[in-house]
């Protein structure tokens, strides 16, 4: 511990939070709109994704359920398994809390809450979190062992002035996700104008297909004509050692690693878990077995290209194969009609800037 400074206090997870509240073991009664439901799934890099599909309970069990404690804005959540060790801090809207999540609350007098979220995403908490977490095929940690990590606690002006440094950056990282999202879509936008609605070519002949009518010089193929889906491989998570390359699985990329398992840029599809999801990543990456990973066949198509086409695909309702959804290749059989014509792609994705096309 002597890494440290020396005015800084060493104090277990138990005895700085003045609460320390645990819906794991219940499972509410979910319903079409109401009190939106916090679950481990939307609880990712920092932040709550409310963007993503939420869930939520009638607004009448309310009371009902959170019969355990009430959350309270600025409470910090902490993902306790499937995944371990996700870490955000709510906000003002009034929520409910589901199952493998734990909400912290430090000791005003000892730990600001904004720092404790900063904190608990630290290396020096997350290793001894994991370090503490037991499971084979899903790794959690006990609500006792949690109480037991090491907390480093500078004093209270200090935590303020490091939680307003980092809160600052965090607000630049939305800002540019708010941007991205935009720019994403009016890459879609455009796709689809070109692509879909054959926006440029209504002057010009069209012919019939089986898809219905194509503009001339179109084709009608399948996925696999000009892509492969290949398998990615598997990276326990305590063989991981923290570097510089993005890990993928279904639900985005969930950690990083000194290696990577392929070169980028690349298209990752989500194969088991969330089916069908798609990123799109200019870094070397490691996707691992619940994901494919994208083989152009053919250098005439973008990364972008492909990228937008299967984004169209609805992918996700693509569930292959007994048993758990997902087995199998999410693009088997699917008919699409694909251009012959050129396409190039301006060097900005449509995930980080706009898109540009040029036809020859």
């Amino acid at each position: 511990m002597s890494e440290f400074p020396s005015d800084w206090k060493m104090l277990s997870l138990e005895k700085s939070m003045a609460a320390i509240i645990d819906y794991r073991g219940k499972t509410p009664g979910k319903s079409d709109s109401g009190v939106p439901l916090i679950t481990a799934k939307i609880v990712k890099n920092g932040r709550i994704n409310f963007d993503d599909k939420l869930e939520f309970i009638p607004c009448e069990i309310y009371d009902f359920w959170m019969n355990r404690g009430l959350p309270e804005p600025g409470d910090v959540v902490m993902t306790m398994e499937a995944p371990l060790g996700e870490v955000a801090q709510l906000d003002a809207r009034k929520v409910a809390l589901g199952q493998r999540l734990i909400t912290l609350r430090g000791k005003p007098d000892l730990l600001d809450n904004n720092f404790l979220k900063y904190l608990m995403l630290s290396a020096f908490v997350q290793n001894q979190i994991h370090a503490r977490g037991s499971g084979t095929t899903v790794i959690g940690i006990k609500q006792s062992e949690l109480r037991k990590v090491t907390l480093a606690l500078p004093p209270l002006p200090t935590q303020r002035r490091i939680a307003q440094i980092l809160g600052r950056l965090d607000d630049k990282i939305e800002l540019n996700r708010r941007i991205n999202r935009t720019l994403e879509a009016m890459a879609q936008a455009l796709y689809r104008h070109h692509f879909v609605e054959f926006g440029p070519y209504q002057d010009g002949p069209f012919i019939d297909s089986e898809l219905g009518s194509i503009p001339e010089g179109w084709a009608v193929g399948t996925v696999e004509d000009i892509i492969e889906l290949a398998y990615g491989k598997g990276l326990p998570q305590k063989t991981r050692i923290p570097g510089p390359y993005p890990v993928f699985g279904s639900s985005g990329q969930v950690d990083n690693h000194k290696e990577f398992f392929v070169k980028g840029p690349g298209i990752i599809v989500g194969r088991k878990g969330t089916i069908g999801s798609l990123y799109l990543t200019r870094e070397n990456f490691w996707p691992i077995d619940t994901t494919y990973f994208v083989i152009p066949k053919r250098k005439v198509y973008s990364l972008e290209y492909i990228y937008q086409l299967l984004s169209g695909l609805g992918l996700e309702n693509r569930r292959v194969g007994p048993g758990k959804a997902g087995y199998g290749k999410v693009t088997s059989g699917l008919r699409l009609s694909v251009t012959r014509l050129r396409l190039r792609v301006s060097e900005a994705t449509p995930l980080n800037g706009s898109l540009t096309t040029e036809f020859r």
